[in-house]
C-alpha cells in the first residue's frame, strides 16, 4: 500500500503488531529532518513535559482513538511563529514543501486494520491527530541491516483534554471541594467521553485532574489537586490500600466483620462505595469516572485485602443522572453458597448482598444501633422502618421490655425474623414484627392509645439532592410529628435522616417544628453521626450524608 505523505521515503512506518497502533520512527540521513520537524510540532504540548520525542505513536490500541486539540494547537503555534496565516488551522501544504521537500511515497510494512489504515500521518499534516501508548520496544527499519530502539511517547493514557472555568468559579477548587458543577464550566476544549480525566485549568495552569462526566449536574468530580498525579492503575492502587490502611489504624475497627472500606470522595474516590461482609466485597460505582475504572478499582481491592469474592451492586437511581445503566453481578471470584453473616457487638446478622438495600446492610448505624442497645434495657421500643432488624435486635440484646418492628417490606421483615433465629440468646417472644406503611401505623397507634419509651425513626432517603428537600421536609416533619406524640413522658426520640439534600440545621428545624405541632416541650440530648468508616473529608461537607438526634420530650 503506498500513500503520498510528504515525508522522506527512509523514514519507516509501521502497524504496532500488540495494540493495532502505527509508529513513525526516526531512522537515520535525511529522515533526520523529518524527525527533528515532528518532534517541533509536537513538543509544545504539555502533556510532553519538555521531552524530546525520537518517535511518534498513532492509532487504536485497545480499540479506542482518542482525539487531541492540543496537538492542532501546537501545531497552529508553530506554523503562526514560521509566517503562516493566522486564519491556518493547520500548516498549510506550500509550508510543508518549503520545510520538508519534495514528497516521497511511503511503503506500509503490512496493512493497516480498519479506519486506523495509515491515516495518521495524513492527520499530523493537515487534520486531527490521534496519539497513543504503545509498549513497543524496537522496530526495524526497511533496511534489515538497521535496527531503531526509539524513545516512545509514553504517556500511561492519552493527554487529558482541558476543562475551562467560567471567572471565580475556581474559588471552589482552591478550597479543594471535589465537585464542579455545570454552571462553573465555560468550555471543554478537545475531546472527552464520559469517565474520562479532564484537567481542571485555571489559564494555563492545571487545578485538578477530574473525572468528566456531560449527563451530570455535577461536570466533573476531582480525583487528585495534584497536576503532575497521573490517574491511572497505580493510582487507584494507592487510593484504596491508603483507606484500607486508615481504617486498620482505628481500634474501634479493627475487630469489625462488617466494614466500610471506601467511602466515596471522602476517601478521594469520588463515586466509589466498598463495603466488606467477611471475605466478600460489594461495590457500588455511582459516577461516570467509577464506571470507568471499574476493573482497576476491582483489582486495587483484591491486592489490598486478599478477599475472595467482590459483587457489584451499581443499581442505584443515581446512576441515570451520569448517563449509567444499572450493572449488577460478580467482578471477581464466585458467589458462596450462601448469604454473609457478620457479628456487630455480639449480634450476628445476614447481610442479602443481591437484593438488600444498598450493598446489603447499613453500616453506617454501627454506633448508633449499640447506642440504642444501651438505652433500651427495660423501655418499649418501637423501630420504624427497621429493614433487617439491626436496631431491634440490639434492643433485644439490651434487655429491652418490648420491641415493635415496622417496615413495609415484607422480604426485609423475613431476613429479619431469621436474623433473631441466629441469635439463640436473645428472647424472640418480646419482639413483634409488622408489615404495614410507617405513616399509617404511627397514625393508628396514635389512635389507639399506644405509648413507647423509646422510638427509633431511621426511614430511607427521602431527597437524594436539594432539589428534592421540600418534600422530603414534609416526610420527615411527618414521622416525626407522629414519633413523638407516641412518646411516654421522659420517653426518646432517635432520628436521623440519611438525605444529602437535608442538611442537620434543616433537620434539627423539621423536628423542631414536628415537636410544636405535636404539643410536645423536647430537648435535644445528643446528636448522631455515622460510624468511624465513614469519614467526612474537611473539604466535603456534603459528605455527612447521616444526621441524627436523640431528643427528650417531658
Amino acid at each position: 500500500m503506498q500513500r503520498q505523505f510528504g515525508l522522506p521515503k527512509n523514514v519507516a512506518i509501521r502497524q504496532a503488531d500488540d495494540h493495532g497502533g502505527i509508529e513513525i520512527a526516526e531512522a537515520h540521513g535525511a529522515a533526520a529532518a523529518i524527525a527533528m520537524e515532528v518532534r517541533m510540532r509536537v513538543s509544545a504540548c504539555p502533556w510532553l513535559c519538555g521531552k524530546t520525542p525520537d518517535a511518534i505513536i498513532v492509532g487504536k490500541p485497545m480499540g479506542k482513538v482518542f482525539g487531541h486539540q492540543e496537538i492542532e494547537r501546537a501545531i497552529e503555534r508553530y506554523a503562526v511563529e514560521l509566517g503562516a496565516g493566522i486564519g491556518e488551522r493547520l500548516i498549510d501544504f506550500k509550508m510543508r514543501q518549503r520545510m520538508i521537500g519534495r514528497e516521497q511515497h511511503i511503503q506500509c510494512r503490512q496493512p493497516c486494520r480498519g479506519d486506523t489504515q495509515a491515516f495518521f500521518l495524513e492527520q499530523i499534516f493537515g487534520r486531527r491527530i490521534h496519539v497513543q501508548h504503545c509498549c513497543m520496544k524496537s522496530w526495524t527499519e526497511e533496511s534489515p541491516s538497521t535496527t531503531i530502539r526509539p524513545r516512545f511517547l509514553s504517556p500511561s493514557f492519552p493527554m487529558s483534554a482541558r476543562l475551562l472555568l467560567k471567572p471565580g468559579k475556581e474559588r471552589s477548587l482552591f478550597r479543594r471541594h471535589p465537585w464542579l458543577f455545570a454552571g462553573s464550566v465555560a468550555s471543554l476544549e478537545g475531546r472527552a467521553r464520559p469517565g474520562d480525566t479532564v484537567d481542571i485549568m485555571d489559564g494555563e495552569k492545571v487545578l485538578a485532574k477530574a473525572a468528566w462526566s456531560p449527563s451530570s449536574q455535577i461536570r466533573a468530580r476531582v480525583w487528585t489537586f495534584d497536576a503532575d498525579e497521573t490517574v491511572d492503575n497505580a493510582f487507584f492502587k494507592r487510593r484504596v490500600a491508603a483507606a484500607v490502611v486508615r481504617r486498620q489504624a482505628l481500634p474501634e475497627l479493627q475487630k469489625q466483620n462488617g466494614l466500610r472500606l471506601i467511602h466515596a470522595e471522602s476517601d478521594g474516590l469520588p463515586g466509589v462505595i466498598a463495603d466488606q461482609y467477611g471475605d466478600l466485597i460489594v461495590i457500588q460505582l455511582t459516577s461516570a469516572g467509577a464506571d470507568k475504572w471499574r476493573s482497576a478499582i476491582v483489582d486495587a481491592l483484591v491486592k489490598a485485602t486478599g478477599c475472595a469474592r467482590i459483587y457489584e451492586r451499581s443499581d442505584s437511581e443515581v446512576r441515570k443522572l451520569e448517563g449509567l445503566e444499572p450493572t449488577t453481578g460478580w467482578a471477581y471470584g464466585e458467589a458462596p453458597s450462601n448469604d454473609p453473616i457478620i457479628e456487630e457487638h455480639g449480634v450476628k446478622m445476614a447481610v442479602d448482598y443481591a437484593g438488600g438495600h444498598k450493598t446489603g446492610f447499613y453500616l453506617d448505624q454501627r454506633d448508633n444501633r449499640r447506642f440504642a442497645r444501651e438505652l433500651a434495657a427495660g423501655r418499649r421500643v418501637l423501630n420504624c422502618f427497621c429493614y433487617t432488624g439491626g436496631f431491634s435486635l440490639q434492643a433485644l440484646a439490651g434487655d429491652a421490655r418490648e420491641v415493635v418492628s415496622i417496615d413495609s417490606s415484607g422480604p426485609a421483615l423475613a431476613t429479619a425474623q431469621r436474623n433473631l433465629e441466629l441469635n439463640s440468646g436473645l428472647d424472640a417472644s418480646k419482639c413483634e414484627w409488622r408489615e404495614a406503611d410507617v405513616f399509617q401505623s404511627l397514625r393508628d397507634m396514635h389512635k389507639q392509645g399506644e405509648k413507647f419509651d423509646l422510638v427509633i425513626l431511621d426511614p430511607p432517603k427521602f431527597a437524594p439532592s436539594a432539589a428534592h428537600a421540600d418534600r422530603a421536609a414534609r416526610a420527615y416533619k411527618d414521622i416525626n410529628l407522629h414519633g413523638l406524640k407516641l412518646l411516654n413522658p421522659g420517653g426518646l426520640l432517635m432520628t436521623y435522616s440519611c438525605s444529602g439534600g437535608i442538611g442537620l440545621e434543616l433537620f434539627q428545624s423539621i423536628v423542631a417544628g414536628a415537636a410544636r405541632d405535636a404539643g410536645v416541650t423536647a430537648r435535644i440530648v445528643k446528636r448522631l453521626q455515622g460510624a468511624a468508616d465513614h469519614p467526612v473529608d474537611l473539604a466535603f461537607p456534603e459528605g455527612e450524608y447521616l444526621k441524627g438526634l436523640l431528643v427528650q420530650a417531658d
